[in-house]
């Protein structure tokens, strides 16, 4: 897994937008938490020459839209008392996009509504995300998938984001452990 260090957050090195916290139902050392950003862009990429050749992957962010037990947030750097509610909103305007391109330049884009699950993206121009319930309320929905070439040295890489700005609305309470890359043969076993 590639920790959510390891990806570009936008607004990710500003506290008034994404705290770096540590928890222990995490798998790793931290995660970021989002606190409210209208702009929401985390985008990543990865050398195939550390998977195997032939190998289908698919490529995933895990995810939790959670509930803080703190009744305090930070908000442009002024602190306000709210009671503890659930943290996560602003995520029904529009879907958020997950896309994947592959060494050789497909693109593959899917799309889901993070308030509503099974709300439909068609009317907006895009296929569900495919998602799965992994362990304790953390999701894993799908950028895409790709065989990794068997060509030469240098298979090249992957790029892979998660995105929403459209709706220009502020959005918050939301968990990035991070990207799974995983073989489609793993990934399967972990479907519902």
């Amino acid at each position: 897994m590639l920790s959510a260090r390891n990806l570009n957050i936008t607004w990710g090195d500003d506290d008034r937008y994404w705290h770096w916290i540590s928890k222990d139902e995490s798998r790793l050392k931290e995660m970021a938490e989002l606190v409210a950003v209208c702009w929401f862009e985390v985008t990543g990429s990865f050398d195939c020459k550390l998977l195997s050749p032939g190998t289908a992957y698919s490529v995933s962010f895990r995810l939790k839209v959670h509930e803080s037990p703190r009744g305090i947030i930070r908000f442009f750097s002024l602190r306000t008392f709210i009671p503890p509610m659930p943290r996560a909103y602003g995520w029904n305007r529009k879907p958020v996009k997950f896309s994947l391109t592959t060494p050789c330049g497909d693109h593959q884009i899917y799309a889901r509504y993070l308030s509503d699950m099974n709300r439909p993206v068609e009317t907006e121009g895009y296929q569900m995300a495919p998602f799965r319930h992994v362990e304790e309320g953390w999701m894993e929905f799908d950028a895409g998938r790709f065989v990794v070439e068997e060509k030469g040295d240098d298979p090249g890489n992957i790029e892979f984001c998660m995105r929403e700005w459209e709706g220009g609305n502020w959005k918050g309470g939301l968990l990035l452990e991070g990207v799974t890359i995983l073989p489609i043969s793993l990934v399967r076993g972990r479907e519902e």
